[in-house]
Formats: C-alpha cells, structure tokens, sequence
C-alpha cells in the first residue's frame, strides 16, 4: 500500500491510499495501447521522448522496448510512485529511461531540451492538458508527436479535444481513447 499525492482529476476508482496491485490493474497500459506506443514510437524512430505521467512505468516500458537509440524521459508528481517506477526500470534494466520526481508545470517550465514525441497519460482535466501543450509548443520543435491519452475520460476532457480540434493541427488520427497530434509549423 502507497499514499498516492495526486496532482490532478484524481482517480474515480481508488482513495489516496492505494495498493499496487490495484493501481496496476485500473491505471497501467497494457496490451494494445502499450503496443501502440511502441509501435507508433518505433515508426516515428523516435529519439527523444517525453512522458508526462509515469504511474507504475508501464508506458515508459512500453516506449523504450526493443527502441534502441531512444531516451525516454518521464514525469511523476507523487514521489511514492515515481519510486517504485525507478525501481521497476531498474530491476528489468530499463537504463534508457530517465524519471523526473516533478509536477508537470514544473518540468515543463524548467525544461531546455526538446522532444520528438511527447505522450501525455497524466493530470486529466482539460484546461491542464491546453496548458501543457501551449508551453510545450512554445519550447518544442514544431515536428513534435504529441499523443494525448484518456481524451474522452471527462466531459472537461472532451471539450478540450474539441479546442485542440479548431487549432487545424496537421497531423489528427484518433485511436479512441488516444489522439495522435501534430500542429502545423
């Protein structure tokens, strides 16, 4: 059991304190989505990406599997979590991923590098995500992925979608519960 600080919607399923096992099995991606990433990373021959969101690691994994040449740098607000991430990597020598102990604003504000893929799994709430990716465009190149998950989570998230949606980006596929995004230069 863990004292999860959430810096976000929250979880409609769990209180603050959480086991593991439970958070594996209602927040991890596992199976097609994690295929995805890999996949879409791979086709993308991705370098440098960025996740906002850690959790347990089951993205970061799922990113930089079989991704040689990658770097995959995440983000974690709550410390509780980010430390069993980190240890997780370790264990299956995951020595590609870099764990930020962060919120997202802070990294993102405090942030000099830039990133060919961005994969944002964290927060929920649809003002945060516009936030996030204003700030990130502001710093990015303009030829930055960003895959944005749980889009339809909320009704706070769908109209975000919808803002993001006027923005005309270039690139729009839409997988369901993720959307793959890349704005116009």
């Amino acid at each position: 059991m863990i004292e999860v600080e959430d810096f976000g919607a929250g979880s409609r399923r769990m209180s603050s304190k959480r086991s593991v096992s439970q958070m594996f099995q209602t927040s991890s991606n596992t199976g097609v989505y994690a295929q995805l990433l890999n996949h879409l990373t791979r086709a993308m021959n991705a370098k440098k990406v960025l996740e906002l969101g850690t959790n347990l690691g089951m993205g970061s994994m799922a990113i930089s599997y079989k991704n040689s040449g990658l770097q995959c740098t995440t983000v974690e607000g709550c410390k509780e979590t980010a430390t069993i991430a980190k240890a997780s990597f370790e264990k299956l020598g995951f020595e590609n991923i870099e764990i930020v102990n962060k919120t997202f604003t802070d990294f993102l504000q405090s942030c000099d590098a830039d990133f060919d893929f961005v994969y944002i799994d964290g927060h929920h709430l649809g003002k945060a995500l516009l936030e996030y990716l204003r700030l990130m465009r502001e710093k990015f190149a303009s030829e930055t992925l960003y895959l944005l998950d749980d889009v339809r989570w909320t009704k706070d998230m769908k109209k975000a979608l919808k803002v993001i949606e006027k923005q005309e980006p270039e690139v729009y596929l839409d997988f369901g519960r993720m959307v793959l995004i890349q704005f116009k230069a």
